[in-house]
Formats: structure tokens, sequence, C-alpha cells
């Protein structure tokens, strides 16, 4: 965590861009929503450890990220 969610802010950037590549439908939706990146900030945050259910799987993705380069 940093002073401000400025870092946070350029990576959510990123999410759109690649939502588009990957599913111009879903893209097109979120764009005409007025949706802003910023709705995936918890999964971001949390690591989507809310939304996982069994207590092994979230140990799995924070060992994950834990250990990897920080692109992943």
């Amino acid at each position: 965590m940093k002073r401000t969610m400025d870092d946070v802010l350029t990576i959510l950037k990123l999410l759109f861009p690649l939502i588009q590549l990957h599913d111009p439908k879903v893209f097109e939706f979120l764009t005409k929503s007025g949706v802003f990146p910023a709705v995936a900030t918890p999964w971001l945050l949390t690591w989507l450890a809310h939304n996982l259910e069994k207590f092994s799987d979230v140990a799995r993705v924070f060992d994950l990220f834990l250990v990897s380069p920080p692109c992943m």
C-alpha cells in the first residue's frame, strides 16, 4: 500500500483494453454503462480472496502472488 491510489488506478486503466481484446461485447457493455475500472479495486486489493470459498484456494492464490514477479 502507498499513500495514494495512483498506482492502483494506473493498473486498473489496463483492465478495459484487456477486456476489449478478450471480449468486445463485454467491453462495449462496460463502456456504455459508464462504469469506471475502479469497480475491480476490491478484487485487486484482496487478490480475489473474498470470491473464493475454500481456504486452500485462497492460500494458493496468495502463494502465487507472493512468490511471483510484480507483474503477476
